[in-house]
């Protein structure tokens, strides 16, 4: 499992997870990790952080992250699949901004 498959699986048990100023995750509730996710967590922890620190950033400047969809122009579409075959394994974002429009 990568870092994004972790962070969907957390989220998808109802787990959240976020940086704290330490530089440690903060995951809540524990109650509902099992021993392999804190495994996963201490694995992708670096990764999990960068990620996560870049969300907070992003909302802060009051944009938000959209995945291209079948509504996406077919040129988004297109530079996002020629993108995503030339880095294998990126998962590939559309950050719109307010800031940026």
């Amino acid at each position: 499992m990568n870092a994004m498959e972790l962070l969907t699986e957390l989220r998808q048990r109802g787990i959240r997870i976020q940086p704290l100023p330490n530089g440690n995750l903060g995951i809540r509730p524990k109650s509902l990790l099992t021993p392999e996710l804190v495994e996963q967590a201490r694995q992708h922890k670096l990764e999990l952080l960068a990620h996560l620190r870049c969300l907070e950033v992003l909302r802060a400047l009051g944009g938000e992250v959209v995945e291209p969809d079948e509504s996406s122009s077919p040129e988004l579409r297109e530079a996002v699949a020629l993108i995503v075959a030339t880095f294998p394994g990126c998962r590939l974002v559309v950050i719109r901004s307010r800031c940026l429009q």
